[in-house]
């Protein structure tokens, strides 16, 4: 088999690339480093779990308006069985048993899907659908029948996975959620180190791309204003990548190149560092976040995003939520996965009613020149530049004068100049500042007739541990109320 397919070629490659070396593996006796569990070597699969759709009909249209379908935990009737699968113009992004998520336990890979496909792995005890809303299609393992609904729009749902390894139970709750018609999606992981664990964890996403329906890829790496790492394939004219979050902890390490270069690495719970192939190879992604080894919930996300090759402006907000009159970014994000450096870009916005442009000064990384004036609800930018292959980041600040939800729209752009538009709609909630106090009617109470009431007996006897008490306490028949911190509660012994 060649190392790559021809331009244009399907998504879909039935037959798996197994190289010598992981033959010999997969015969091999597999050594656990030290770990000893009944779980069975991986093979792919669902592990009891349901193939949950986002947007299912979506993904179909050529011109990329109805956004992406979203697939998890793949059926074996559909596809390679328990993988993701994104649906963008009618083409598959990702191949041969591509991405799921995984942990990597003291050196044991967990998983279904990426490098667990082709590393030895143990598989997840168990797979299970927490919830889902709107759009989202719930189908229980081995009942697809080869058509999905025809439903668009909003939608999300939470997927549990789980592993007992040396009698300790490892799980990674799975959130996704999908605005529609985005070009991207929010993917959020939630996992939990069980008291007596001190093994250092590794969480890891990615795999076997196919941009456009191809795996040729180039390599990108972005850093601004979060890490993004991206496979290019300009033959279909499609790239497909990963984004972080600002308000999640950054990328431990993150990697675009050919796709099975990093799996050892995630087998092993290694680095896989930062590192970009700009030449033309067989695509993968692979983000990594290290979790260390204490005990706790552990809370991260990533955006995954698809669109296509060119000069595209983006807009989101750094941080959901604000309090009233407190400033916070709105970032414009202008990427250019042409081959050749751009200039002459430029844009107009205009902020959702309510929301206006805070004193702070902006930030601007493009040139050109930006007009953001303190007080007005429009952004505008004219005659900026970005190299090949790079992006560049204009920031403003706004502000709220009332408490709501403030949402951006893809209609918020006008004006554009040399740049195509990919702005989704995105929400920041304002809060009422902390301490304000609500709005309420004097009211004159009635005369009450009061009973006299004996003194109760004494509470309970507080032992002073030297912990930090709680801002608040308060005793109500022997329960303690506690604000914060931590106090202990000895009762008398009742003789």
């Amino acid at each position: 088999m060649t190392d790559f397919e021809p331009a244009g070629a399907p998504a879909r490659r039935l037959t798996r690339r197994l190289s010598a070396a992981v033959l010999a593996g997969a015969l091999a006796t597999p050594v656990f480093l030290g770990l000893t569990t009944g779980a069975a070597l991986a093979a792919q699969g669902q592990f009891g779990g349901p193939m949950v759709e986002l947007n299912p009909g979506g993904g179909a249209l050529t011109d990329g308006s109805d956004g992406l379908h979203v697939l998890v935990n793949v059926d074996a009737e559909y596809d390679d069985p328990g993988e993701d699968q994104i649906l963008y113009r009618d083409e598959e992004q990702y191949c041969c048993g591509a991405a799921a998520p995984s942990l990597t336990i003291g050196g044991q890979l967990v998983g279904q899907a990426g490098a667990a496909t082709y590393n030895d792995s143990l598989d997840w005890d168990s797979v299970t659908l927490v919830s889902s809303s709107g759009s989202a299609t719930v189908t229980p393992e081995g009942t697809y029948t080869g058509s999905s609904a025809a439903t668009t729009g909003d939608g999300s749902a939470v997927l549990r996975y789980s592993v007992t390894l040396d009698g300790l139970t490892y799980t990674l709750d799975r959130t996704l959620s999908y605005t529609f018609p985005n070009d991207y999606f929010t993917d959020a992981y939630s996992v939990t180190i069980p008291t007596g664990n001190t093994l250092p964890v590794v969480l890891n996403q990615g795999g076997d791309t196919s941009p456009g329906g191809s795996d040729r890829g180039y390599g990108i790496l972005l850093t601004q204003p979060a890490y993004s790492v991206i496979s290019l394939n300009p033959d279909a004219g499609v790239l497909l990548g990963y984004r972080q979050v600002p308000t999640s902890a950054p990328f431990d390490g993150a990697t675009s190149q050919d796709y099975d270069a990093p799996y050892d690495a995630v087998s092993a719970g290694e680095d896989i560092g930062f590192t970009v192939d700009t030449a033309l190879h067989d695509a993968g992604l692979m983000i990594q976040w290290d979790l260390g080894s204490a005990p706790g919930t552990y809370s991260r996300a990533q955006e995954t995003f698809v669109n296509e090759q060119g000069t595209n402006l983006s807009a989101s907000f750094r941080s959901p939520v604000a309090a009233v009159g407190e400033s916070t970014l709105l970032d414009f994000d202008i990427v250019n996965t042409e081959l050749t450096a751009v200039d002459g870009v430029g844009f107009s916005f205009t902020l959702p009613a309510g929301l206006t442009l805070g004193t702070d000064a902006p930030a601007n990384s493009c040139g050109g020149t930006l007009t953001a004036t303190p007080g007005s609800s429009t952004v505008t930018f004219t005659s900026g530049a970005v190299p090949a292959t790079a992006n560049c980041v204009i920031s403003v600040p706004v502000v709220a004068t009332a408490a709501g939800t403030y949402t951006i729209t893809p209609d918020a752009v006008t004006g554009l100049t040399g740049l195509t538009s990919t702005v989704g709609t995105a929400s920041l909630a304002v809060e009422a500042a902390p301490g304000t106090p609500p709005t309420t009617t004097p009211v004159t109470a009635a005369p009450v007739a009061t009973t006299p009431v004996a003194a109760a007996p004494a509470g309970p006897t507080l032992a002073n541990t030297g912990a930090e008490t709680g801002p608040a306490l308060a005793l109500a028949g022997g329960l303690l109320l506690v604000g914060a911190g931590s106090l202990v509660v000895a009762r008398k012994r009742r003789v």
